[in-house]
């Protein structure tokens, strides 16, 4: 049985739909009020939609990934957003007693 390799049309067809769909996605979150997610980036490659980047709480990953989520053509979404502590936030451990922050 003879197999055919692919075209190298369709190929170059294929690395343009991926890029358009993953520019679909920024686009998405660069609409959202939300500033923060306005630098995730995002790559897509079989149905995969895969968002980078870093955020300062787990609730923006959880909206970024909830923004992307109805796009045509994703069938999955990875969400290798990072979480890290905004810079020069602090965070304060409770004092249970007094109900205030513990210095």
């Amino acid at each position: 049985m003879i197999t055919q390799r692919p075209t190298v049309a369709r190929t170059l067809t294929h690395f343009k739909q991926d890029a358009e769909t993953a520019q679909v996605a920024a686009d998405e979150l660069r609409r959202s009020s939300y500033l923060g997610l306005h630098d995730v980036r995002c790559t897509y490659r079989d149905g995969v939609l895969t968002l980078h980047g870093r955020l300062y709480s787990f609730y923006l990953k959880q909206v970024a990934q909830s923004l992307v989520r109805d796009l045509p053509n994703v069938r999955r979404i990875e969400n290798e957003i990072e979480v890290a502590r905004q810079p020069g936030h602090a965070l304060l451990a409770r004092d249970p007693q007094s109900n205030r922050a513990a210095s």
